[in-house]
């Protein structure tokens, strides 16, 4: 995406106090080491257990896998894993 265009979404976003990604249509994921994740543009908990977590996302899904998972924000679009996490993979979903 050209520079200009990411700065029309991003005006847009603060005007209309929206995330950027929403916009775009485009989640985002932030991992802090093995224990933490942070999902934006999510549509929904498919589902969830200590083990595995299926998020259906704007643009996809993603399955989370560890020990210990923990759910410990759900909100607007965003979602927060906690626990050992081990793998984090994305693929096609029902949009």
């Amino acid at each position: 995406m050209g520079k200009r265009l990411y700065s029309f979404f991003s005006s847009l976003s603060d005007t209309l106090e929206l995330p950027v990604t929403e916009l775009m249509n485009e989640s985002t994921a932030e991992l802090t080491g093995r224990r933490e994740c942070v999902f934006f543009g999510v549509k929904r908990i498919c589902s969830f257990d200590g083990e595995k977590a299926v998020l259906l996302l704007c643009d996809g899904k993603s399955v989370i896998t560890g020990e210990r998972l923990r759910l410990v924000v759900f909100g607007g679009n965003a979602v927060r894993i906690k626990g050992n996490i081990e793998t984090i993979s994305f693929g096609e979903g029902k949009k």
